[in-house]
């Protein structure tokens, strides 16, 4: 956090997302899709990553050409994801 925002700023924003932080209160009008099956265990997901490469590449079925290339821009935009979803959306 920064270091001039006051605590009482940060509980009062935290009660009001809790209260107010939902689109709708109402049935969705079609069932929610299941839950992904993957899913990394607490704490083995490696910091500031939303989805890690090896999970990612795992998808592809016939992955060519150069491999560390897709790596790096893979891991360059996932790295700016969860910077967009810590700073924007969790701050």
């Amino acid at each position: 956090m920064l270091s001039d925002i006051k605590p009482e700023n940060v509980k009062a924003a935290i009660e009001y997302t809790h209260e107010h932080g939902v689109y709708s209160q109402s049935t969705p009008a079609r069932p929610m899709a299941a839950a992904p099956t993957h899913h990394i265990p607490d704490g083995t997901r490696p910091p500031h990553v939303c989805r890690p490469w090896e999970e990612e590449s795992a998808a592809y079925k016939n992955l060519t050409g150069d491999t560390a290339l897709v790596k790096k821009i893979w891991q360059q935009n996932d790295a700016a994801a969860y910077n967009y979803l810590w700073t924007t959306v969790l701050w």
